[in-house]
C-alpha cells in the first residue's frame, strides 16, 4: 500500500532526511564533506581522494532505533563506541574492505550482536550505516536492523539539491515524498 505524506508528516514517522548540496563526485572529491544534523555541524576527517590514497573509506552512523546506547563494530574492531538514539555521527575514516558490521550494546563486550550486516566498503567512498527498528509487529522484544548505504555525493544540477529520505520507521509501507503545493 502506498501512502502520500506531507513533509510535516515525515518527522513524525522517524524518517531521516539528509540534504546534500554542492558536493563533488566521489572519485574526484578533494575537500572533506561537511554535514549538519540536529543543529550540530561536522566535517569528514579527510576528502574522498585522501581516503582513497590511504586505503580508507569514510563511514558515519544514523541511529534511528530507540535503544540504549550502541557500539558499532567493523570486522571485530570498534568504530563508534557510543551511538545514541537519534544521533548522526560525523564521518570517520576506517580501513577499506571491511565486510562485517555489527551493533552491540555500548560497553558490553560479551553481549551478542543486536544486528549484523555483511557489506564491502571501498576506499575513497562515503557510507552511512543506518540502525533502525526491525519491522515485526508480532515480536514482543525490540529488534533492530543494520543497513549499509553507499552515499552518492555527485553534485546536483545548478539550482537543485539532492535529498535522501530513509524510511527508518518500523511497520510503515512505501511512502511518497512531495513538495507542499505541487
Amino acid at each position: 500500500m502506498k501512502r502520500t505524506m506531507t513533509t510535516a508528516g515525515l518527522t513524525a514517522l522517524g524518517l531521516s532526511v539528509m540534504l546534500v548540496a554542492g558536493c563533488n563526485k566521489e572519485s574526484n572529491q578533494t575537500s572533506p564533506v561537511a554535514s549538519e544534523s540536529g543543529g550540530a555541524a561536522s566535517k569528514a576527517p579527510e576528502s574522498g581522494q585522501a581516503a582513497d590514497k590511504n586505503e580508507q573509506a569514510l563511514v558515519r552512523v544514523i541511529a534511528a532505533a530507540d535503544a540504549a546506547p550502541m557500539e558499532v563494530i567493523a570486522d571485530k574492531n570498534p568504530v563508534f563506541t557510543r551511538v545514541e538514539y537519534k544521533e548522526v555521527t560525523p564521518y570517520k575514516a576506517v580501513p577499506a574492505n571491511f565486510d562485517d558490521f555489527a551493533v552491540k550494546p555500548a560497553g558490553d563486550e560479551a553481549a551478542p550482536p543486536l544486528a549484523e550486516n555483511s557489506e564491502s566498503i571501498m576506499s575513497g567512498r562515503h557510507y552511512t550505516l543506518v540502525i533502525f527498528p526491525e519491522a515485526n509487529p508480532a515480536a514482543t522484544d525490540k529488534r533492530i536492523a543494520l543497513d549499509v548505504i553507499a552515499d552518492d555525493l555527485q553534485t546536483p544540477s545548478e539550482g537543485k539539491a539532492r535529498v535522501r529520505v530513509i524510511n527508518a520507521a518500523a511497520g510503515t509501507d512505501d511512502i511518497e515524498v512531495f513538495l507542499r503545493g505541487q
